[in-house]
């Protein structure tokens, strides 16, 4: 997918933004993520912001591309590798796919923040070994 990133050049880990419904890989400049991205790199993150790779929406299928895209910029930046923490940051559509991110590569994820997060419920009834009860992912509580 399209994306914008910057890394400096001893990262800590890194922080994925995902855009909300219409939005794109620009969602990191505007007023609402900017300050996270700001502060993100002001404590040594490398920031990645991805367009959702099915249009203007998220959809179940994307994850592999993102995580994909993270697997591919781990390994072209030496400030990063595989084991380099990375943190999800999801506004409304992108907060229901920053949520089913983590409880699929919950090893992998270290911490979520969802704004406005929308359609949680829908990705998880996507999954195969959804259940009626609420997700839970107390496996990346601090």
């Amino acid at each position: 997918p399209k994306g914008l990133y910057h890394i400096p050049k001893k990262a800590r880990g890194l922080v994925l933004f995902l855009h909300g419904r219409g939005g794109s890989e620009d969602f990191v400049t505007k007023i609402a993520a900017a300050p996270y991205a700001n502060e993100a790199v002001k404590f040594g993150f490398g920031v990645l912001s991805v367009a959702a790779p099915s249009g203007q929406k998220w959809q179940t299928k994307d994850i592999n591309k993102v995580m994909e895209t993270v697997k591919y910029l781990r390994k072209a930046n030496s400030a990063l590798n595989s084991k380099s923490p990375l943190f999800l940051i999801g506004h409304s559509n992108g907060g229901g796919m920053a949520s089913k991110i983590a409880f699929i590569h919950y090893k992998e994820v270290k911490g979520v923040l969802l704004s406005s997060a929308a359609g949680i419920m829908r990705f998880y009834q996507e999954l195969e070994y959804a259940t009626n009860m609420p997700p839970h992912l107390s496996t990346n509580d601090l």
